[in-house]
């Protein structure tokens, strides 16, 4: 069974090593998912199941795996989600020797065309971002249905351009007037009733 038709991926691939002297070695590598998901388009589970492969002396690794920012996948509550990571673990063997090397996460993201594994820096990714459906609001400030900047007694807002004599010195102004003078995010008791122009009054 191969994996669910519309899933895109990328090749994550490894050399085979070899020692000082140019004997080839052999890799013998695990990948697991940080999470299962389900593939939406056909429903598809897709289970976070250890992957390995051993491979013989001087063979290089190569497996093909979804990008982690594709949408289209589920989690098991039906949410939509990105973002998961994939870890693997490496090991080099050569004449009963053996070589472990520390986990490397890592993540593939949508233009990605491969990722080699010799390049991944060893460690763990960050805490994993997903999607989840955006919940509709139904109210804001006891109103409901349609809600426009007037029925909740705002006005239209404009940013104007900090002036350059004063830098962090912002002017927000509520059309015509009056305009508050905002400073590193703190509104000044300053309250100016004439329009301003290029940022200054």
């Amino acid at each position: 069974m191969s994996i669910p038709a519309g899933i895109t991926t990328a090749l994550v691939h490894m050399d085979a090593p070899v020692s000082f002297v140019g004997d080839a070695g052999s890799l013998f590598i695990t990948i697991s998912p940080s999470t299962s998901l389900v593939w939406e388009a056909t429903g598809t589970p897709v289970g976070n199941f250890v992957d390995s492969r051993k491979l013989d002396p001087g063979i290089d690794f190569e497996v093909y795996l979804p990008y982690t920012d594709q949408a289209g996948f589920q989690d098991g509550n039906g949410n939509a989600f990105t973002g998961w990571y994939y870890t693997a673990k490496i090991v080099y063997e050569k004449d009963g020797q053996r070589r472990n090397f520390p986990d490397r996460d890592f993540q593939i993201l949508t233009g990605q065309a491969a990722v080699d594994l010799a390049l991944v820096p060893t460690g763990t990714a960050a805490p994993v971002p997903s999607i989840a459906p955006i919940l509709p609001v139904t109210s804001i400030a006891g109103l409901t249905g349609e809600v426009t900047l007037l029925e909740l007694g705002l006005d239209v807002v404009t940013i104007l351009t900090p002036d350059p004599a004063h830098l962090g010195l912002y002017l927000i102004s509520s059309a015509p007037s009056p305009v508050q003078v905002y400073d590193g995010g703190t509104a000044s008791t300053t309250i100016f009733t004439t329009s301003i122009n290029g940022g200054t009054a």
